[in-house]
């Protein structure tokens, strides 16, 4: 029957009738025949042929289908997209997908979204991915997930994170996570986060740390400071230490900061100090001024 009613056109354009030999064009980038049509029965034409040939749809006949015509794809239709017809889908279409429709993406099919397409999905679409799914997004495809992306995945989803994709998570992303999503992580993934993840983590999320996960931070925070790593942390790290990692900074290590990364910290970062770290920190920085002193006496003898 449908075949006896369309014969599918390979172009972008147009669809042919059979019988009548009628081309349906573009316009406005919606479809519409030359010689017109009742809209319902256009739509109804469009989707069947659609449908029925979706293993043969290029690109552009992907994009030109509405919202309304992408709900019509079922699970099995979707399963079948190959990578250029995946990478087709425009990021104003992608909002369109229904809970059903993203569950029925391939792991290779999630793959294979480009960045934008990834950062077209809603906050209400992220929930829907499955466990599998989500350990399905790469390395790269990670950082392009946005603020709102990020902080839409749930408790339950957060714990199916691989330790790939743990350390593929940007610094800004990490300064993201909010209270329930901090707590959802397992120790595992605490210990998969990098040093340098390790210190981007706020003090307002420090705080909702469990106590297994903080004492698994305060470990890496202990392992991260050496002379090499010392040497290593920015000025910008310096001024985010928090209260907790502050204090846990061992009097070798305190020794081990440079004049440049001592004049960093702030009168609030210094009264986080216990008395043996201030007074390890007031003897090495007295030491320095009064090296100062004696190079500047010795300089002015001549």
């Amino acid at each position: 029957m449908l075949n006896n009613l369309l014969n599918f056109n390979n172009s972008s354009s147009s669809i042919i009738s059979s019988n009548n030999v009628e081309t349906l064009i573009p316009v406005n980038n919606a479809l519409t025949l030359e010689n017109g049509i009742n809209e319902p029965i256009l739509k109804n034409i469009l989707s069947l042929n659609f449908l029925y040939n979706i293993e043969m749809s290029s690109k552009e006949q992907l994009q030109l289908l509405t919202a309304e015509q992408l709900q019509l794809l079922m699970q099995k239709h979707i399963k079948i997209f190959n990578k250029k017809q995946i990478q087709a889908f425009t990021a104003k279409q992608i909002p369109h997908f229904t809970k059903e429709q993203i569950q029925a993406f391939t792991l290779q099919q999630i793959s294979e979204f480009t960045p934008e397409q990834i950062q077209a999905f809603t906050a209400k679409q992220i929930p829907h991915f499955t466990k599998e799914q989500i350990q399905a997004f790469t390395a790269k495809q990670i950082p392009h997930f946005t603020k709102e992306q990020i902080q839409a995945f749930t408790a339950k989803q957060i714990p199916h994170f691989t330790k790939e994709q743990i350390q593929a998570f940007t610094l800004q992303q990490i300064s993201e996570f909010t209270p329930e999503q901090i707590q959802a992580f397992t120790p595992d993934q605490m210990s998969w986060f990098n040093q340098e993840q390790i210190l981007n983590f706020t003090e307002k999320q420090i705080h909702f740390f469990t106590s297994e996960q903080r004492k698994i931070f305060e470990e890496k925070i202990d392992k991260y400071f050496n002379s090499t790593t010392v040497a290593s942390t920015t000025e910008k790290q310096i001024r985010e230490f928090t209260e907790k990692q502050i204090q846990s900074l061992s009097l070798e290590q305190i020794l081990l900061l440079t004049p440049i990364q001592k004049a960093e910290l702030s009168e609030e970062q210094i009264s986080w100090f216990n008395q043996e770290q201030l007074a390890t920190f007031k003897l090495e920085s007295e030491q320095v001024e009064n090296n100062k002193l004696v190079s500047m006496s010795f300089w002015e003898a001549f």
